[in-house]
């Protein structure tokens, strides 16, 4: 997940990233957050909470 307004990481690290991890067959899901940067409210709207929550349920809960 990413935010396109980053200027701190572009958002073309985690593009290549999950391309990395695709092509070695590793789960791995790209969402990009149009208008949000490296922080900030932006990253507290209710779609992305969700998806977050979502990912660490899945992946930190025995």
């Amino acid at each position: 997940m990413h935010g396109l307004a980053d200027t701190l990481v572009s958002p073309r690290q985690t593009e290549r990233l999950h391309q990395a991890l695709t092509a070695k067959n590793i789960d791995s899901t790209y969402y990009v957050v149009k208008g949000a940067g490296h922080g900030g409210s932006a990253w507290l709207q209710p779609d992305i909470m969700k998806i977050t929550l979502s990912f660490l349920d899945k992946h930190l809960k025995p």
